[in-house]
């Protein structure tokens, strides 16, 4: 996926795609990841480019703390960055976001992720100059997470790296549960029954706020 301008070319950085070929994906899940990448260039042609926002970027679900009295604290920030709203609104409720973190596991329906952005669109001053661009960056944010688990079954077996770093992710510095739990939530990401979902849904999306 090719670099764009300023705002865009953060989450269109295809790097991690590279790692595709090597995770082994079945040939008729493949095609379908390569399919919204190749969708995602062409989108990204376009000439406007939604508003630019502070964004958390890492905002799904189990990043949220909720208080007492029902307001919901973002805990990770370290991510933040000022990039496009509707990055975040895809990361809380795509299925590879809101089914990684057991403890607040949740299945969203299209009704239920349509209602979700209508919400924002009402309460945000950048809703209706974002809506062309829900169901694009909504893909740009699930192949991020599609090309990382990609990378991460690729490099968990390796050996530890002399020197670790943020992308060490051999078995060497991670207990066995987490290692367990990872391994899971990417296999089933990677499977087609998870990517035919998430395919599904963003066709239904687009027939609802266009593309």
């Amino acid at each position: 996926v090719k670099k764009l301008g300023e705002g865009l070319k953060q989450v269109s950085n295809d790097a991690q795609g590279a790692w595709l070929d090597a995770a082994a994906l079945a040939p008729a899940a493949r095609a379908q990841v390569d399919l919204v990448r190749a969708q995602f260039v062409r989108d990204s042609a376009r000439a406007d480019r939604p508003p630019r926002r502070l964004i958390a970027f890492d905002g799904h679900p189990g990043n949220f703390l909720v208080r007492d009295d029902g307001r919901a604290v973002l805990v990770d920030l370290e991510k933040a960055r000022y990039s496009h709203p509707p990055l975040d609104l895809a990361h809380a409720t795509l299925y590879t976001s809101t089914t990684w973190d057991l403890d607040c596991y949740a299945e969203l329906d299209v009704a239920e992720v349509r209602l979700f952005y209508a919400h924002w669109q009402a309460h945000c001053d950048a809703g209706t100059a974002s809506q062309p661009w829900f169901v694009p960056l909504r893909a740009a944010m699930w192949l991020w997470s599609v090309t990382w688990c990609a990378k991460w079954r690729v490099l968990s077996p390796r050996q530890a790296k002399a020197q670790a770093d943020g992308e060490d992710w051999s078995r060497e510095h991670s207990s066995e549960a987490l290692i367990a739990h990872v391994r899971d939530r990417v296999d089933c990401y990677l499977a087609q029954p998870a990517i035919e979902r998430v395919v599904h849904e963003l066709d239904e999306l687009a027939r609802e706020f266009g593309r």
